[in-house]
């Protein structure tokens, strides 16, 4: 079962909340749809003009509604450690952190941000705007030692994320997320589901917006 939650879209420049029937949404989807993944990606946690207020609601409402499978993803990736709940600790169980990618260097910048927070499963959205994709070479390699904390460049490529404990020690980086997801219509999908199967990494087509 998917469902999607929207709580805010832009309107004219400025975020416009949805009304109440969408916000107790998940509530109702707990009881009746439980297991179902739910996805929030097209209202972005890390959007500036967003009230702080409804951000809180929304991690209140996930915290609330852990027999749902949420799927929280942002493009903004810069502050994403700064809009997680204080509790959040190594992440909780019935929630992945995402990031939204439609060119390499999104995805490059993406990886990073999500390395850089704790989660307990991450993943990388490609809407139906997003371009060919090298995953390698926008850096989704992740030290199984250090988690990237240590990440140093070797061998001239900054693909390379292991750090200095694991390098020439015959320990191999692995991929920072555990799923892709595509849009239906983004470009190169069977060459990114190529690169997932190589890497052990899932890849489903799925339309999240």
């Amino acid at each position: 079962m998917e469902r999607r939650f929207v709580p805010w879209r832009q309107a004219a420049g400025a975020p416009a909340r949805a009304d109440a029937q969408v916000w107790r949404a998940p509530l109702l989807w707990q009881r009746q749809d439980a297991g179902a993944r739910v996805w929030c990606v097209r209202a972005d946690l890390c959007d500036p003009a967003i009230p702080a207020a409804w951000r809180d609601e929304v991690w209140a409402l996930v915290r609330g509604t852990p027999q749902l499978r949420w799927h929280i993803a942002t493009g903004r990736t810069g502050p994403l450690g700064g809009v997680l709940p204080a509790d959040w600790g190594a992440g909780w169980a019935h929630v992945a952190l995402g990031a939204v990618a439609e060119d390499a260097d999104a995805a490059r910048r993406g990886f990073a941000a999500l390395r850089s927070v704790p989660a307990r499963a991450r993943f990388l959205f490609c809407p139906a705007e997003c371009r060919m994709l090298d995953l390698a070479g926008a850096g989704w390699d992740l030290c199984p030692r250090c988690e990237g904390a240590g990440a140093v460049e070797a061998g001239g490529s900054a693909a390379c994320l292991l750090c200095e404990a694991c390098l020439g020690s015959g320990h191999a980086a692995r991929p920072c997320v555990e799923a892709v997801f595509c849009a239906p219509g983004a470009h190169g999908t069977a060459n990114l589901e190529r690169q997932c199967m190589a890497a052990g990494v899932g890849f489903e087509l799925c339309d999240a917006g």
